[in-house]
């Protein structure tokens, strides 16, 4: 039933201005009860897809190529099974109805003055038209004109004085009657505007290649054909299929897509009919439309004389000449054309029927806005559609009219649907809710809504046109259709363009003029207002609002945020005013954050959005659909964050908070010390950390290869954005634990970081060799590590270095690296391998007297190493010869010789005496830095890790090393000490531990201050900032 509850706001009429501001008497709402709480109120339909499945999927296509990597002929394989590639002759012909100019005379124009009539009598002319003047008997009769002189585009009933008569011709239906053309009509090169122009009813111009005829159909139906080459068809249909600019795409390798799109068109295009000599109609082989596939010509023009936008495009040109006259075939018939269905999209998978079913995840791509698309549709209407009061059950089943083909049909394009009313119930395809609401195709789900809550709180929502899409002022759209009798009563007032506070033409009512109108009782209150505002003065407008809303009697607000996906020169258009927002709440306690930029993040979700602030449909209905539960959260006053799981991904970076934060202070800090974990990566790649208020390096901290669970140490510097970032040229995701801070004193020199030196390249001016050698006797690479910090011989008592060693080879007792300062070798590793491996690992290293570090390799790698600061002498960090403090495996140390943990957890922690040992001071010391490694490892299917942390402290929810079984994985670890100067280790699993120590931080608010390791962000459980925000 329709929902006749009277809206809590005035009126507002008889407005008059005041302050910029309009202002309204209050009018009394009408109350009604709330409803049922299991009624159903809304069909959402969800869906996968935009057409019918067959085939190439275009934003399938884009995504393998820019994504994936794949080339044009692996994407034709995949979605052309059974195919293979083929070639017509060069010279093939298509004809074309061009369905604008159906029952309509033939008329065309030429800027050059060079039209004429094919096989007709002589003449060139700026203008011509072809008229049927007569029939008899199947023959059709054509009048021909021409006329000079500037281009003109005469309609039906145009007498054409002052044109000439050129002739007439009689044929029969299914030939051409009249065939118009210019020189070099087949041309390839022949610019667009001096080609045929075919003028339409009402006089704008659309150009083409080849011929222009007249026809008639069986029916005697009038008929405009264009006769064109295929290659020069092609390149008409691509620019209209797929955008050119995909060709841009992945640094180029869009264009794979434009070619595998062309080969598809080529060959589909050929397959109208049945085959290269058969037509679709009498006298044309195929259409311009979705009915066939479109097809656009080469350009057009508004009038005859107006100028000319050219469609073909330079890219698209490319992918057809470089696949010119290649096809799809079958091995059984190698000259006839396949029929190479395609669709915008196909969801997760295709249909199959004529091509074997692919899974299809290039589809997936953010910016594709079919992969997932979501209805809300008003129930009681779609019931009534379908001849039910309305719906109760659904049941779904296989539509068995759905047509199998060669390779059967996946479940989920053939879908039928069961409702039921109680015990009545009806069929209905998916095919057929499709069409009923023009949806993006028939691979669809359906669930119902119920209304879920009964509440005597009076609700109202104020918004501008963000809002306005999901709810107008009458109380029509999603969100009152997902509300309906939910509240004692629903009120709905929005309008584009307007502010919070102050005049927003043409908005007539602000948001605090509405707030102010309010009458009655309300209890609950949903703002989505600010974008129209300053962002600078937003906060004092927000308390403006508050002050009405609370003033009325509001119990609870609920203020939407702003998308910050808007940006200008980089920096997101709408952050301050979020940031104002959040400030408002600590003024507020009425006022709840709904974080809809935080929800939107989630995933792949641009494409919900039109324009990065506005929303296309399924954004609206996937907005209702999150504000619908937000809005039965708020009478409760908590209303739930989102949860985000969103990789590191290339131009997805992770932007962590450190200042503020769990007790690391908000000034005073230079850089902290984390323990980055890469989880999961998609492929072989890196991270790289940086200060985000400075240049992204071209570094990395932790490498990998694909599915891989990678930690490194790593001391960031902050700068006075307060924020680390972090990016990753692969898909993965991170663990970040904090562990300590540096202060002013501390003598550390954070720096952005810089690579020292590579081996595989030379750059730093080493050899272009790996290091070492598989009996151990290689000599070490040593390195002036100075000139790439800037600093002087005794200016550097340590250097920060992220290493890594990769090509690996070592025999079957392992390898590893140790850095020191150059002189006697310490019995220490910093980072062990096994044969092919990646393996990076953060260092600080003493430098020697001259300014050098060396690098002993057991086995042989190739080094790469990366500076991000260094420590002046005589500063708080204390180096030290690296030197073993323990080994279970043999019992140094006066540990057990047994390994640490157990496999489901319950195992005991390690406990080691490390301060007034090796070096360490029994006083004064807050960490020390150490290489800690893990070796033959035993972990349960979920894998194991290693905790170093202060004794006595509980255990953190966060790690050092991750492992799988048989593993031997080093990381370094800034270890915070008990105040019994003991550093203790937990380890989930089973796994020797050693661990050997390179240096100690004086304790002191401005040296260092070691803390129980934090984890401040994990972006496989959502915890903590979301990336790409």
């Amino acid at each position: 039933m329709m929902n006749l509850r009277k809206p809590l706001i005035a009126a507002l009429s008889g407005v008059f201005l005041a302050s910029a501001l309009s202002w309204a008497a209050p009018v009394a709402p009408v109350r009604a009860a709330p409803g049922d709480v299991n009624v159903g109120l809304a069909m959402v339909i969800e869906g996968q897809g935009n057409g019918h499945g067959r085939g190439l999927s275009q934003y399938g296509a884009v995504g393998w190529a820019t994504v994936y990597g794949k080339d044009w002929t692996w994407i034709l394989d995949h979605y052309y099974g059974g195919t293979s590639m083929g070639a017509v002759p060069a010279g093939t012909r298509m004809t074309v109805r061009l369905t604008a100019q159906d029952d309509l005379q033939t008329a065309v124009i030429a800027s050059g003055g060079n039209a004429f009539w094919v096989g007709g009598p002589q003449g060139n002319f700026t203008s011509m038209v072809a008229r049927e003047v007569a029939s008899s008997g199947g023959q059709y009769t054509y009048r021909v004109w021409g006329k000079t002189g500037t281009a003109v585009c005469p309609s039906a009933s145009d007498s054409l004085a002052g044109w000439v008569s050129v002739g007439t011709v009689t044929t029969a239906a299914g030939l051409p009657s009249v065939a118009f053309s210019v020189p070099g009509a087949d041309d390839p090169a022949t610019p667009a505007a001096s080609l045929l122009g075919v003028c339409d009813a009402a006089g704008a111009v659309r150009h083409y290649r080849g011929n222009i005829f007249a026809s008639n159909g069986t029916a005697g139906e009038n008929r405009t054909v264009n006769d064109v080459e295929i290659e020069s068809y092609v390149r008409g249909v691509i620019p209209r299929e797929s955008p050119a600019s995909w060709a841009d795409r992945g640094n180029g390798t869009g264009i794979n897509a434009l070619k595998a799109q062309a080969v598809a068109a080529r060959s589909y295009g050929l397959a109208q009919g049945g085959g290269l000599t058969n037509r679709r109609y009498s006298y044309a082989k195929t259409c311009d439309t979705t009915n066939c596939q479109v097809y656009g010509g080469a350009g057009t023009r508004t009038s005859a004389t107006a100028n000319i936008v050219v469609i073909e495009d330079w890219r698209s040109d490319r992918a057809v000449s470089e696949t010119a006259l290649m096809i799809r075939v079958r091995a059984a018939t190698p000259l006839v054309p396949v029929s190479t269905e395609f669709s915008s999209s196909n969801g997760d998978r295709t249909a199959g029927v004529n091509f074997p079913a692919v899974d299809d995840p290039g589809d997936k791509i953010d910016y594709n806005p079919y992969s997932r698309w979501t209805r809300v549709l008003d129930l009681e209407s779609f019931a009534a559609r379908f001849g039910l009061a309305t719906i109760t059950k659904i049941e779904v089943s296989i539509d068995p009219s759905v047509s199998v083909g060669t390779y059967g049909v996946t479940p989920a394009w053939a879908v039928r649907f069961r409702f039921y009313n109680g015990t009545q119930s009806v069929y209905v395809k998916a095919s057929e809710i499709k069409s009923a609401y023009d949806l993006p195709s028939p691979s669809i789900t359906a669930r119902i809504i119920k209304r879920d809550l009964s509440s005597n709180d009076d609700f109202v929502f104020i918004g501008d046109s963000v809002g306005a899409s999901i709810a107008d002022t009458a109380g029509a759209g999603e969100l009152p259709t997902l509300l309906r009798r939910a509240f004692n009563s629903e009120t709905f007032n929005t309008e584009s363009y307007r502010c919070t506070v102050g005049n927003c033409p043409p908005a007539t009512k602000d948001g605090v003029t509405i707030a102010n109108a309010l009458t009655g009782t309300p209890d609950l209150a949903i703002v989505e207002l600010g974008y129209n505002d300053s962002q600078s003065t937003l906060g004092g407008e927000i308390d403006q609002m508050m002050t009405a809303l609370v003033a009325k009697g509001v119990r609870y607000v609920g203020w939407v945020n702003m998308s910050e996906r808007r940006k200008s020169n980089g920096t997101a258009s709408f952050a301050a005013g979020n940031r104002a927002l959040v400030a408002a709440t600590a003024r507020w306690p009425q006022l709840r954050i709904l974080d809809w930029d935080g929800y939107t993040m989630c995933g792949p979700r641009d494409r919900w959005f039109s324009d990065s602030v506005h929303l296309n449909t399924t954004g609206q209905a996937e907005f209702a659909l999150w504000l619908r539960a937000r809005a039965l959260e708020l009478g409760t006053g908590m209303v739930s964050a989102p949860k985000c799981f969103v990789q590191v991904e290339p131009d997805v970076d992770l932007q962590v908070p450190v200042l503020g934060i769990s007790g690391v202070p908000l000034t005073g800090v230079t850089a902290v010390s984390l323990n980055l974990t890469a989880v999961g990566p998609t492929a072989e790649g890196y991270v790289t950390v940086w200060p985000c208020g400075s240049t992204k390096p071209g570094t990395s901290n932790v490498n990998f290869v694909k599915d891989q669970v990678v930690p490194n140490a790593v001391i960031a510097p902050v700068d006075s954005t307060g924020k680390v970032c972090i990016a990753s040229s692969v898909g993965t995701h991170v663990v970040v634990d904090i562990n300590g801070w540096f202060g002013s004193t501390s003598g550390l020199n954070a720096v952005t970081p810089l690579r020292v030196f590579d081996t595989r390249s030379g750059v730093g001016g080493v050899p272009v060799a790996k290091v070492g050698a598989l009996d151990g006797a290689g000599t070490p690479l040593e390195v002036s590590v100075l000139s790439a910090i800037g600093q002087s011989a005794g200016a550097v008592s340590a250097v920060s270095l992220n290493v890594t060693a990769t090509g690996t080879s070592a025999s079957r007792f392992g390898g590893y690296v140790t850095a020191y300062p150059c002189g006697t070798r310490p019995n220490a590793s910093n980072i062990n391998f096994v044969s092919n491996q990646s393996v990076p690992n953060a260092v600080i290293v003493p430098v020697s007297a001259t300014g050098t570090v060396c690098f002993y390799v057991y086995g042989q790698a190739d080094l790469i190493a990366d500076v991000n600061g260094w420590f002046a002498g005589g500063s708080g960090f204390n180096s030290l010869a690296p030197t073993r403090v323990f080994d279970t495996r043999s019992g140094s140390g006066g540990v057990p010789v047994v390994k640490v943990g157990a496999l489901d957890g319950s195992g005991k922690e390690l406990k080691v005496q490390v301060a007034g040992t090796n070096g360490v001071p029994s006083l004064g010391a807050a960490a020390v830095m150490m290489n800690v490694t893990v070796d033959a490892t035993t972990a349960s299917a979920y894998g194991g890790y290693v905790t170093a942390y202060p004794c006595g402290a509980t255990p953190p929810n966060s790690s050092n090393i991750n492992f799988v079984s048989g593993k031997t994985i080093a990381n370094s670890v800034v270890a915070p000490l008990s105040v019994n100067g003991e550093v203790c280790f937990y380890v989930y699993g089973q796994a020797h531990v050693l661990a050997d120590i390179t240096g100690w931080l004086a304790a002191g608010a401005t040296v260092y201050t070691a803390m129980t390791p934090v984890r401040f962000s994990d972006t496989r459980s959502g915890l903590g900032p979301i990336p790409g925000r």
